[in-house]
């Protein structure tokens, strides 16, 4: 969920930003900008919870999506086609990455920080005893 929670954020903004930086045609020729029936954020949340999921092939991973993720991805295409749809989306995770990078190493955009708990575990039975 967080994944798609991303990517959704993500491209919601890519494709605004992507359609005012297309050119525009002259008018006789017609331009493919056809959309697909899996949506952008769908691909890469997938694409994304794979290389989480540890499966070391990818199309046994999609299998799986594809038996048990029906509900969540109602729209998902054949396996050779959805190989397509990455590769034409590989830019644009590309651009996610970086837009990730510089928002987790920008310092002044508060993050999400970690924390040792052992150290604060070990602190409260000390103080008890």
């Amino acid at each position: 969920m967080c994944y798609f929670v991303l990517s959704m954020t993500f491209c919601k903004a890519f494709v605004q930003w992507w359609q005012k930086m297309l050119l525009q045609g002259d008018g006789e020729r017609k331009k493919r900008n056809r959309s697909t029936r899996l949506h952008l954020s769908e691909i890469i949340t997938i694409m994304l919870a794979y290389h989480e999921s540890g499966y070391g092939c990818f199309k046994d991973y999609y299998r799986l999506v594809m038996f048990h993720h029906r509900k969540e991805f109602p729209h998902l295409v054949s396996y050779d086609r959805f190989v397509a749809l990455m590769k034409r989306t590989f830019g644009i995770v590309m651009m996610l990455f970086a837009a990730l990078r510089d928002w987790l190493l920008c310092p002044k955009i508060p993050s999400a920080g970690f924390m040792d708990s052992n150290s604060l575990f070990s602190s409260t039975i000390r103080e008890r005893s």
